[in-house]
């Protein structure tokens, strides 16, 4: 009889989670690209931190559980403030303090969506790019209008 050896556990090292992520964003409003080091806080720490303050506790639920992906009316202020504070808890690298001037609403959507679920928040822009780049080639055109064999029955 064969046993299989049991999964030898190692003490995770801190520089495996420190180092954060290469994550391609949406662009710039000019067309240039952001490829950013990214980390997943946690909402929930940085409500107890303080980084999001308590009287955008509210918001920062909301946009947590997804129930006010628009702000209602007069709150969009308040729905900024939180993903700023996102934003800079997860950009390593550049630093959000050193594009912040430059940041666009779809990089800071993008940015809060990678701290929450990771890279597989962002797969819905890449596909985008993906058909984006085919504009003009000819390649969607093709494949969107590719007879289907089946139905020629």
């Amino acid at each position: 009889m064969d046993k299989k050896e049991p999964k030898k556990l190692e003490v995770t090292k801190i520089e495996d989670i420190t180092n954060g992520e290469l994550v391609e964003l949406p662009p710039f409003s000019n067309g240039k690209s952001l490829v950013a080091r990214l980390k997943s806080p946690s909402i929930f720490m940085l409500c107890a931190s303080g980084a999001i303050p308590d009287e955008l506790l509210q918001e920062a639920q909301d946009i947590y559980e997804g129930k006010q992906l628009i702000p209602e009316k007069g709150k969009i202020k308040e729905y900024a403030k939180v993903m700023i504070a996102v934003a800079k808890a997860t950009l390593i690298k550049p630093k959000y303090e050193e594009i912040e001037e430059y940041l666009n609403t779809r990089q800071l959507i993008s940015i809060y969506n990678y701290a929450q679920m990771g890279v597989r928040a962002l797969l819905p822009f890449r596909e985008i790019q993906k058909l984006l780049k085919n504009v003009g080639t000819g390649k969607s055109d093709k494949q969107a209008t590719k007879p289907d064999i089946k139905d020629k029955k």
